[in-house]
């Protein structure tokens, strides 16, 4: 999940170089590795957080709760591609 900012900035530019479809793809595939590093997250700040510092556990829940967001977000731009592509060519 390092480079976030990164692949936000590809993104921008898929639906011109690659095509809606790719991007929907993309979305798709950042849904499922933001559920996958969320849950792990979860778990391990779960068993540490007790003896963890208060500093650097309320960094990992900051951590945390952007993750969520940004899979909050990918949730409803996939939902808008969706929509605004349904009965389109995508590619």
């Amino acid at each position: 999940m390092r480079g976030v900012d990164a692949l936000m900035l590809r993104f921008g530019f898929m639906d011109e170089s690659l095509g809606p479809a790719h991007s929907l793809n993309f979305l798709k595939s950042l849904e499922r590795e933001l559920e996958a590093y969320i849950q792990i997250l979860r778990v391990y700040f779960g068993k540490h957080k007790a003896d963890m510092p208060l500093s650097g556990r309320l960094a990992l829940e900051s951590g945390i709760i952007g993750y969520e967001s940004l899979l909050r977000w990918a949730r409803c731009a996939i939902a808008t591609y969706k929509k605004e592509t349904r009965g389109r060519k995508t590619s």
